[in-house]
């Protein structure tokens, strides 16, 4: 009578357990359903919270986990074709800018040593701005801007920096670039003194926002090194540091767009892949 009694316990505990675990599995089931109707929505981080919560909510459920694992790759995927069509509709907008804004400058590209090239304002050639004290600027195609302090004199300054200093107490000053016969470098000629020391990747400071926010404002420009050497901000300087820097910013702009665009392309290369992969194993057991 007592071994009757306890199958008898046992089976109710079976029958107690498949019970659960097919609640579970519909509950699992109905949070997948509903993670499949939110992506259709393009509401994927909804969906990907919702594939989680099955995780984590249902452990056992491990057919609708599997489903899961394939869905999200599928939200993945479409999260990167959104990406890239959003990257195709702004790029379009961004190269229409580009034309009109790169009317004032020329393009300089060494093909034999170059491999990206820069524009150059008209009025920031080089052959133009010979023995003057000035600010160029120049942006390479991928929006990279720099300026450098230009210094002529009859005698050597050795500067290694600057600051941009305005009445009211706004400033900006540069990092100190040492003197390596590149981006800080001089010679002489006829007994003339030239100077150029190139601030990129940020090393400016502020100074080019510093022109950019207070175009109209008499900005002081002060060479520091051996000898500092002072001098103001012409309307010419000004206006080319603008309209470079306005450049920079769309062909920056640009840049990232089609960096985004590129590696959205190559998930959904990788997805598609790992997708079928996972579907052949499924079809050959």
């Amino acid at each position: 009578m007592k071994k009757k009694i306890r199958y008898v316990s046992f089976l109710l505990g079976i029958t107690l357990m498949t019970a659960a675990c097919s609640g579970a599995d519909e509950k699992a089931q109905a949070r997948y359903d509903h993670a499949e109707q939110l992506m259709n929505e393009m509401r994927f981080s909804e969906a990907k919270l919702e594939l989680d919560s099955v995780r984590i909510l249902y452990p056992k459920s491990y057919e609708v986990i599997k489903k899961g694992l394939q869905l999200m790759r599928t939200i993945e995927m479409r999260e990167a074709e959104r990406t890239i069509f959003y990257s195709d509709s702004l790029l379009n907008v961004l190269q229409a800018q580009v034309e009109p804004l790169t009317k004032n400058f020329v393009f300089e590209k060494d093909s034999a040593y170059q491999t990206t090239g820069s524009y150059i304002h008209k009025t920031q050639q080089i052959e133009r701005n010979i023995e003057r004290n000035y600010l160029r600027t120049q942006v390479d195609e991928s929006g990279k801007l720099q300026i450098a302090s230009v210094y002529f004199g009859r005698k050597p300054i050795e500067h290694h920096s600057m600051r941009l200093d305005l009445k009211d107490g706004v400033f900006a000053q540069t990092e100190e670039i040492p003197y390596d016969g590149g981006t800080n470098y001089r010679f002489t000629d006829n007994g003339n003194q030239t100077e150029v020391v190139t601030y990129t990747a940020g090393r400016d400071g502020g100074a080019v926002d510093v022109i950019c926010l207070y175009p109209q404002e008499r900005i002081k420009v002060t060479y520091q090194g051996k000898s500092p050497y002072v001098y103001y901000l012409d309307e010419q300087n000004k206006k080319a540091i603008v309209e470079t820097a306005e450049l920079a910013k769309v062909l920056s702009q640009i840049t990232t767009l089609k960096q985004s665009k590129t590696m959205a392309e190559r998930k959904i290369e990788l997805l598609k892949k790992r997708i079928e992969q996972k579907a052949q194993e499924e079809r050959e057991k």
